[in-house]
C-alpha cells in the first residue's frame, strides 16, 4: 500500500485490503505506474485517469482488450474526455476506423483511445498486427489461381461435387455449407469454419483437406504438409482421430487426381494432433520452462528471446478456436509464412478465453455483418454449381459490400449430430429464452424426467432442504460415476479407464465452496476409496492418494515430458493385480491408442478429474454431462459457461441449480 500514492487509489486500497470493491491489487498499482507518467501540467487529471485505468485493468481480467470510454463514467466529465487525447500517456488514433487502425504504427505510450474505446497499448498492438495480418491473408490472391489450369480447376470441381453428391443438384437451392467451406479452402488463404456442436465442423475438414491435397498434387506433384492443431491435448487428440477416420471414408469412395502411385493424404498426417503451445514451443513462438538448451543460448539468454522458426506445413488446421486468446494467436500467426494455409474451426457461442481478447467470436461476430462480394460468390458458384445469388441471401448479406467485405468465413448452418432436446436446450440458452427452458426442462413440471436428454434438478427452498439439496446432488452423481468405479474395482486396463471415464463428466461452475471443483472431488473420491479399501496408498510427494484408475487433470504445461495443461491422465499401478499397492505411475493416452508414461513425482500441477470446471472441459465431449452452478458464486454465472456445459453432452446433460442461479446464467 506504501508504493500507492495517488490519493484516490489510496482510498481504493483500503476498499481492496476490506474486500469491498471487485479491483484488485494489480489494478491499482496499474494505475499507480501510468499516473506516474504524467507531465507535472496533467496531475490535475491524475484522479480521473486513476480510476479510468483501475476500470480498464479489471476488464483486461475479465477477457476484455478495451473499454467503451462512453459507458464509463466514473469520475469522467466532459473536459478530462477532450482532455484525455491530449495526456502525454495516451496515443490518440481516435479518428481511426477499423480498416485505418492496420496501418497504424505501434504505440510506445501507456495507453490508447482508438474511436470510444481505451486500450492498454499492449493489447493494441497484438490487435493491430492481427487484423493486419487477417487483412493481407484475405485479400491476397488464392493459391490456385496462380498455379492451376482451367482443366485443372475443372477437376477440382468435380471431385467436389462428388464427395458432397453436388451433381444434379437445382443450382438455386440453398447450399451446402459443408461444400461451400471446402471450396472456400480453395479460394483463399484464411478460412475460419464457425458452427455449433454437430454441425460437421470435423468433417468439413476432412473433406476440405482432401480437396486441398489434391490441389497439391495437381500443382507441385506431391500431397500436402498437414499439422493439426488444439488448445487441449485432449481436444488435438479427438481432432486427429475423427480427420484421420473421416480421410479414409473419403479416400475409400473418391478416385485420387493425380498422383495415385503416392501415399493418400491419410498415411501422410501426423500420428497425433497437438496443443497449440507445444506448437508454439517448437518453433521458438513460447519458451520452453524446462529447455536446457534454451538455457544455453546466448542469445536468447540475453534479449529474452529467440528467432522465431517458421512452420514447414502447407495446411494448419486449427479447432476449438474460440478459446485463444490474443496473446497466443499472435504467437500463432507468427509462425505462419505466406505461402501457409490456415482453417480456423470453433464455436463462437463457447466460452471466451481466460486470457483478454475473443479473437475468433469477434472476427466471426464481425464478418457476419458482412457480405461475400460478387466475385467471391461467382468463383464460389463456379466451383460448386450453386448459383451465385444463393451467397448473397439476408444470411449473409446483411450491409453492403462497400462497408466491408466477407471473404474468410464460412458458417455451418446444419445440425447432423447434436439435436432433439440438447439442441432446443442450447438455442434457448443462447436466445436467453429462460421461460422456455424452464418450461420444458424443469423435472418438477415433467412426470417423465427419466426419458429427458436435458434435466434441470431445480433445488427446493426452505429449512434443511440445504442438506437434502446435495445429498440429491450427491446420490445422482456417485449413480453416474459408478461404471468407472467399476472398472477401477477391477483393476482395468488404461484403454477401458480412459473408455469408461467418457461415459461422465462432472461440470462445475466454480473451484470453490461445497460445490465447487474441490469439494466435489473430494466427495467423489471419498466414495470410490470406500470401494478400495487397502487398495491405495498416501504419496507423499504429491500430498494425495494414490490407486490404480485414478483420473487426473493436468492443469500447467509440462513441455518437457510432452503432456499440456487440459490432458486426461489414469494412474496405474505397474503391478496390477488386485490388491496391489507398489509403484504408480501416470499414463496420459494420445490419439494413436499409445500413451506418455510420467513419473507421478514429475508432474508439478495436477487435480483430481471427477469434477472441472467448465472452462477446463472446453475441446472435449462426454456421452452424459453434470453441471453444477453454484449459487453463492453468481458472478460467474454467464449464457457462454451454461451453453459450453450442456453442448461437451452428446447423450444427456443433467443441471443441478436453484432458480435464481439459472436465470442469472441466462441472462448475462
Amino acid at each position: 500500500m506504501s508504493l500507492i500514492k495517488t490519493p484516490v487509489l489510496k482510498n481504493l486500497a483500503q476498499q481492496v485490503e476490506a474486500q469491498n470493491t471487485a479491483y484488485r491489487w494489480l489494478d491499482l498499482y496499474a494505475a499507480e505506474f501510468v499516473v506516474k507518467g504524467l507531465l507535472e501540467e496533467e496531475r490535475q487529471h491524475a484522479s480521473s485517469l486513476a480510476l479510468l485505468i483501475c476500470e480498464l485493468s479489471y476488464a483486461t481480467s475479465k477477457g476484455q482488450i478495451c473499454i467503451a470510454l462512453s459507458a464509463h463514467k466514473i469520475g469522467l466529465d466532459h473536459d478530462f474526455k477532450a482532455s484525455l487525447l491530449q495526456l502525454s500517456v495516451v496515443d490518440d488514433f481516435s479518428q481511426a476506423r477499423a480498416h485505418k487502425r492496420l496501418h497504424a504504427k505501434q504505440s510506445v505510450k501507456p495507453l490508447v483511445v482508438s474511436g470510444d474505446k481505451l486500450y492498454l497499448t499492449r493489447y493494441w498492438n497484438l490487435q493491430c498486427e492481427f487484423e493486419a495480418w487477417l487483412a493481407k491473408r484475405v485479400s491476397s490472391e488464392s493459391l490456385s489461381d496462380e498455379a492451376l489450369s482451367e482443366s485443372q480447376l475443372d477437376r477440382l470441381s468435380q471431385c467436389l461435387k462428388s464427395m458432397f453428391a453436388l451433381n444434379g443438384v437445382d443450382s438455386d437451392e440453398k447450399p451446402d455449407w459443408q461444400a461451400v467451406a471446402a471450396a472456400h479452402a480453395l479460394l483463399q488463404k484464411t478460412t475460419l469454419i464457425a458452427g455449433g456442436p454437430g454441425t460437421g465442423k470435423t468433417t468439413t475438414a476432412a473433406s476440405l483437406l482432401h480437396l486441398v491435397d489434391q490441389s497439391f498434387r495437381l500443382r507441385l506433384g506431391r500431397p500436402a504438409k498437414v499439422r493439426l492443431l488444439a488448445p487441449t491435448g485432449k481436444a488435438a487428440v479427438r481432432l486427429a482421430d475423427s480427420i484421420a477416420f473421416q480421410l479414409k471414408r473419403i479416400e475409400t469412395e473418391q478416385a485420387v487426381l493425380e498422383g495415385s502411385d503416392m501415399l493418400p493424404l491419410s498415411a501422410c498426417l501426423p500420428a497425433n494432433g497437438e496443443t497449440i503451445h507445444r506448437f508454439l514451443i517448437d518453433h521458438k513462438a513460447l519458451p520452453s520452462q524446462h529447455s536446457y538448451s534454451e538455457k544455453l543460448n546466448a542469445e536468447s539468454l540475453f534479449s529474452g528471446r529467440s528467432e522465431i522458426a517458421l512452420t514447414e506445413a502447407d495446411i494448419l488446421i486449427v479447432d476449438e478456436s474460440s478459446m485463444i486468446d490474443l496473446a497466443l494467436m499472435h504467437a500463432l500467426i507468427k509462425t505462419v509464412p505466406d505461402t501457409t494455409q490456415v482453417i480456423f474451426m470453433g464455436d463462437p457461442y463457447q466460452l471466451p478465453p481466460v486470457e483478454p481478447g475473443e479473437v475468433f467470436s469477434e472476427t466471426v461476430r464481425r464478418f457476419e455483418d458482412m457480405s461475400y462480394s460478387s466475385e467471391f460468390a461467382d468463383r464460389l458458384a463456379s466451383l460448386t454449381g450453386y448459383e451465385s445469388g444463393v451467397f448473397l441471401t439476408p444470411a449473409v448479406d446483411k450491409k453492403v459490400a462497400s462497408e466491408g467485405i466477407n471473404q474468410a468465413l464460412c458458417y455451418l448452418r446444419k445440425t447432423y449430430r447434436f439435436g432433439g432436446e440438447l439442441k432446443r436446450a442450447a438455442e434457448q440458452i443462447n436466445a436467453g429464452n429462460f421461460i422456455g427452458f424452464q418450461n420444458d426442462f424443469c423435472i418438477s413440471r415433467h412426470l417423465d424426467s427419466n426419458n429427458k436428454q436435458v434435466r434441470w434438478f431445480d433445488y427446493q427452498e426452505g429449512e434443511n432442504q440445504a442438506e437434502m439439496n446435495a445429498q440429491q446432488v450427491h446420490h445422482s452423481i456417485t449413480a453416474a460415476y459408478q461404471s468407472y468405479f467399476e472398472a477401477v474395482q477391477k483393476q482395468a486396463d488404461i484403454a477401458a479407464l480412459n473408455s469408461a471415464f467418457a461415459d461422465f463428466q462432472l461440470l462445475c461452475s466454480t473451484h470453490e465452496g461445497e460445490q465447487g471443483v474441490i469439494a466435489m472431488n473430494n466427495y467423489i473420491e471419498r466414495s470410490l476409496l470406500a470401494m478400495l479399501p487397502g487398495h491405495y496408498s498416501a504419496n507423499v510427494d504429491t500430498g494425495s492418494f494414490l490407486y490404480h484408475g485414478k483420473a487426473i487433470l493436468i492443469t500447467k504445461n509440462h513441455a518437457d515430458l510432452g503432456v499440456f495443461n487440459g490432458d486426461i491422465g489414469f494412474v496405474v499401478a505397474r503391478n496390477h493385480e488386485p490388491g496391489s499397492t507398489g509403484k504408480f505411475q501416470v499414463e496420459v493416452p494420445q490419439g494413436s491408442g499409445e500413451s506418455i508414461i510420467v513419473s507421478p513425482k514429475r508432474l508439478k500441477a495436477w487435480q483430481p478429474a471427477y469434477a472441472m470446471t467448465v472452462h477446463k472441459s472446453q475441446g472435449s465431449e462426454y456421452q452424459r454431462v453434470g453441471i453444477l452452478l453454484a449459487d453463492y458464486a453468481k458472478e460467474l454465472l454467464s449464457r457462454s459457461l451454461l451453453y459450453t456445459g450442456l453442448t461437451r453432452a452428446k447423450q444427456r446433460c443433467d443441471i443441478w441449480a436453484d432458480t435464481q442461479a439459472l436465470e442469472k446464467a441466462f441472462l448475462e
